[in-house]
């Protein structure tokens, strides 16, 4: 071999090892949180996000739905304001209100990377490495969705809500097609709730997709308000789509929120979710009822 070849043989390998670092330190995901108010778990949760290992690179889209003034419009701008100058970091503020899912919608046409997270703002993070547990499910190119295990936090005092049991992990459908939080209230460490395993839907509080599959589906459907039943409906259109949705329980975070399933709003959304996608649904409840291991 001669000098010069030597000398294009290290360049080569060099230029590979260059290109391989850039790769490994791009962007996994945009973490899109949806603002409207709530500065005080707004505060926890970028805390949080930014304290608990993720376990691979991300950015992160802060879209605010133009909050109005008696919600702390001006406390919350004043807190973004320094945010705005943060890498990889994007503060949107919007002069209109997209409710729940036009507002996530808006975050996520904000970002680039190949992996989306809808992450609430009232959620605070638990688990080192929770990201990339979440970004290794689609390691597996049939996997579309994967949701994490969400927790009741520990000074809950509501009887609805069980101080540190499970919120989430995993939404299943009973035999009149109604969806619902298929372990609500057990003990975290349940061994049901600790496997990695599929589902027909998990909840958007904590929800990775594919861009390109968000895309393909158009994100979350405005015809629901108030953040209820549009989640369930793109993990079923992503399955309908033969993409798998996934329950990753080494993604641990808590929920403060959850609880407004009587609502009227709510109620409405059923109505619609229940209209819509009668033909989707399968019963499945029965299947995740295994004895523990």
């Amino acid at each position: 071999m001669t000098k010069r070849s030597r000398n294009r043989s290290k360049t080569s390998i060099r230029k590979e090892q260059s290109d391989s670092t850039q790769r490994d330190r791009a962007p996994k995901a945009d973490i899109i949180i949806a603002v409207y108010g709530g500065l005080s778990h707004l505060k926890t949760c970028l805390e949080t996000l930014y304290e608990v290992p993720a376990g691979v690179p991300f950015n992160l889209i802060i879209a605010d739905d133009c909050t109005p003034e008696d919600k702390g419009r001006d406390e919350l701008y004043a807190y973004l304001k320094p945010w705005k100058g943060k890498s990889k970091v994007k503060v949107c503020l919007s002069n209109q209100n997209r409710g729940f899912a036009g507002n996530n919608n808006w975050g996520v046409r904000q970002g680039y990377a190949p992996l989306i997270l809808l992450l609430n703002s009232d959620t605070t993070i638990i688990t080192p490495g929770w990201l990339k547990a979440m970004v290794d499910e689609f390691n597996d190119p049939s996997v579309g969705v994967v949701g994490a295990k969400l927790l009741f936090p520990e000074d809950s005092e509501d009887i609805k809500r069980p101080a540190g049991k499970i919120q989430h992990a995993g939404v299943v459908f009973n035999c009149l097609g109604q969806p619902y939080h298929v372990y609500l209230g057990w003990p975290p460490n349940d061994s049901r709730t600790c496997r990695q395993k599929e589902f027909q839907a998990v909840t958007g509080a904590c929800l990775m997709t594919r861009r390109e599959l968000w895309n393909r589906i158009g994100g979350l459907d405005p015809v629901y308000t108030v953040g209820n039943f549009e989640d369930v409906e793109y993990c079923l259109m992503a399955k309908e789509l033969g993409y798998k949705v996934v329950y990753q329980p080494a993604a641990s975070l808590v929920h403060y929120a959850g609880g407004s399933g009587n609502s009227e709003t709510a109620k409405r959304n059923e109505t619609i979710f229940r209209l819509r996608m009668q033909n989707f649904i399968r019963y499945d409840e029965y299947k995740h009822w295994e004895a523990a291991i």
